[in-house]
Formats: structure tokens, C-alpha cells, sequence
């Protein structure tokens, strides 16, 4: 990517210089990362619930239209299917990295696709993206995301813990680009995948992590994306690929929860590792055609794990669609049980012929929809 090694001023880089040898303590920690989760007897039935949601510029257009478009999903979830404690609500992966957006649509305006947008966005605030560059010694990309970290993190965070304790449901956040460094203000040490202790100023690593709230509003964990796409990587957005010995299951109520953020989900080094969870959750975003070759490569993820491995009870597996510059995403969702007693019916992707496991698929491949099927809880279905 060009902007990567697009090159600023002297002057910008000695002010920048400056700005660091001045700043001050990072910001306190976060009221969210004290809340308790409260002990919760296991229900006889659980409710999965995959949110496809459908983006477009104008959903990111400030904090307040993003957190307006989770809570419209909320809403209409509830309309029809009734959330409550015994709900997972699954959002699909990126859905707070594109956060990043916020207040840049005059930068934006014109842009010749995600390399030319983020390089105007980048011109246009010099001065703080050229001092994070200076100060953790990374690239353009990543250095624009750590100059936006406070602000995304606070959007992310606090609108998915407001809507869980509003709908006391848990909800699977998708994903968001996160440093250590701001996850240690949001998530309680003790939590699956919480920073190291010493990890409050460490800034430098940005991943594509998700986020785990129970109905208090509590973390409940989170999960670092391991396996990067191009785009996620060097060439690209510069995100940090997580370890994968920092990967355990995340425990609720409703069973253990082995989140596998899109492509981890294809691995089989991950998936064995989370063996010991229940719930295969898989948030993920495809930014190209859903062509037949692509749903039969996609049967290789959450669907073989669930289905042909029997490795876990269920699957939810949200998709992100709509348009974002040049990027363009698309997807059926799905939900994968591996009991072929509670999908006798069979059905499959658009161009796959009808197979075992999907309890529910949308119909739909580029538009938002909201699928759920209430199912007996995964320690019914060990007995």
C-alpha cells in the first residue's frame, strides 16, 4: 500500500517529535472494566441469534450513527425473536474497526478507493498520526488507527456493553481494531485473553480482536485474530496477527464460547484449540463476490468443524455486507447445529445442493437479515 510508505515533512515529524517528549499519562481505566458479572443457572434452552448486518459510509459517519445502527439491529432482533438472558447475539467481524471512519467523510469525499482515502485522511492529520508513528515506530496505517484508538475503543466498548445490559443478552461484539493498551482500560484481568498486567501502556500492536459482554454489560473476554488476510496485513491495514497460545474458551451461561474470528475458523490449529467450547462463533467478513467456489471453500470453517467434526454442539457464523469505499462484502449467514435431528430439513448456501447441520442460512447475500433458532442447551445435548 502506498501510504505506508508515503513520506511527511521535517516540520511535521520535528513538531510530532515535540508532542512526545510532552504527553502525558494514558487515560484511566474505564467503569466497564469493574463490572461483575453475576452467577446465572445455566437455562434448558438457549437462543442463538447472527446479526448480518449492511453497512455503508454513512453508518460510520460519526459515533452517533454507529452506535443509532447497533441499536436499530438490537431492536429489531427483539422485535421478533424476544432477547433476553438466555441470548447470544452474534455481530460479524470489522463492525468496530470501521470505526476508524469517524469524522473523515470531508476527507474521504472523492476518494479513489481505501488506499487514497486512508492516504488523504492521513495528510489531513499530520500532525497526531505522524506522533504515534514517531513514538511506537510503525507504519502510516497502523499509526492512524493508534491515533484513533481512545475514541474507537470508547464506541466500541461502551455502545456493545450498553446494548447487552439494555437487552440483558449476551452479545459476541464482532471485531474492532484494538491495541493491548486500551483493551487493559475495558477488560477485566481475570478475563479469557485480558492484556497482561503490565500491558496498560503498550500501544504499539493493533489486532483484530472481539469482544465477549454478558448482560451486565461485562467483559466476559476476548479474542485476538491470529490468521490475517492480505488486506489485514502489511500491504494493508498493518494489524498485528494475534498468538495463538493466548486462545481459550470464554464461559457463559450458555456454554463455552470458542470465538474464531473469520479465517481462524478454517484452521485447524485453532479449532483444536478451543475444543473444549460449545458455541463455535465465527464473526466474519468476506470483501468479495459470493461465488460457488467460495461456498464450497467456506463449508471448510465453522460448517466442517460443527457438522463433519462434531468438534462443537452449534455454529453462528454472521456475515458483513454493504459498501465501504472500494471494498464491497457479502455472505449468507448461518447457524450450524451438529445434531442432524434438530436440522432434518437440510439447506445450504445459494449454489451448494442441501446438506446436514444448517439450522438456519439467510437467503439473502448482500443485504442485512437477522437469523435465530432456539435450541436446547449444549449440556442437554451431552447428556
Amino acid at each position: 500500500m502506498d501510504v505506508n510508505r508515503w513520506k511527511s515533512t521535517t516540520a511535521i515529524l520535528v513538531l510530532a517529535l515535540a508532542l512526545l517528549l510532552v504527553s502525558g499519562c494514558a487515560p484511566e481505566e474505564s467503569p466497564i472494566r469493574a463490572l461483575t458479572p453475576e452467577p446465572r443457572e445455566a437455562p434448558e434452552e438457549v437462543q442463538l441469534v447472527a446479526v448480518q448486518a449492511h453497512v455503508t459510509e454513512e453508518v460510520y459517519r460519526d459515533r452517533a450513527t454507529f452506535e443509532q445502527a447497533m441499536r436499530e439491529a438490537m431492536e429489531a432482533a427483539d422485535r421478533r425473536y424476544d432477547l433476553g438472558r438466555d441470548t447470544l447475539v452474534v455481530f460479524p467481524e470489522d463492525i468496530g474497526l470501521l470505526t476508524i471512519l469517524f469524522d473523515k467523510q470531508s476527507s474521504l469525499e472523492g476518494a479513489d478507493g481505501l488506499d487514497d482515502g486512508m492516504e488523504r485522511v492521513i495528510r489531513e492529520n499530520l500532525l497526531r498520526v505522524g506522533y504515534q508513528r514517531i513514538r511506537h515506530r510503525v507504519g502510516w496505517a497502523r499509526a492512524l488507527f493508534l491515533a484513533d484508538q481512545s475514541e474507537m475503543a470508547a464506541a466500541y466498548f461502551e455502545t456493545f456493553s450498553r446494548l447487552a445490559r439494555e437487552y440483558e443478552a449476551y452479545i459476541v461484539a464482532g471485531s474492532a481494531a484494538l491495541s493491548d493498551g486500551v483493551m487493559a482500560r475495558y477488560v477485566p484481568a481475570a478475563a479469557p485473553g485480558a492484556p497482561d498486567a503490565d500491558a496498560s501502556g503498550d500501544f504499539r500492536n493493533v489486532y483484530n480482536a472481539s469482544a465477549v459482554f454478558g448482560p451486565e454489560g461485562a467483559v466476559l473476554g476476548v479474542q485476538r485474530k491470529v490468521h490475517l488476510i492480505d488486506l489485514e496485513g502489511p500491504g494493508g491495514l498493518d494489524l498485528s496477527a494475534g498468538r495463538i497460545e493466548d486462545i481459550e474458551p470464554i464461559p457463559t451461561s450458555l456454554g463455552k464460547l470458542g470465538v474464531m474470528i473469520c479465517l481462524d475458523a478454517f484452521l485447524c490449529e485453532i479449532v483444536d484449540r478451543l475444543e473444549e467450547a460449545d458455541i463455535l462463533v465465527q464473526p466474519s467478513a468476506n470483501p468479495g463476490p459470493w461465488e460457488p467456489w467460495q461456498q464450497e471453500e467456506w463449508l471448510q470453517s465453522s460448517w466442517r468443524a460443527v457438522v463433519e467434526d462434531g468438534a462443537f454442539t452449534y455454529g453462528v457464523n454472521p456475515m458483513l455486507t454493504g459498501d465501504i469505499l472500494d471494498l464491497s462484502f457479502y455472505g449468507q449467514s448461518t447457524i450450524l447445529a451438529a445434531d442432524d435431528g434438530l436440522a432434518p430439513a437440510r439447506a445450504a448456501y445459494h449454489d451448494i445442493d442441501p446438506i446436514p447441520g444448517f439450522l438456519r442460512v439467510s437467503d439473502r447475500e448482500a443485504e442485512k437479515d437477522i437469523l435465530a433458532v432456539r435450541v436446547p442447551h449444549p449440556g442437554e445435548m451431552d447428556d
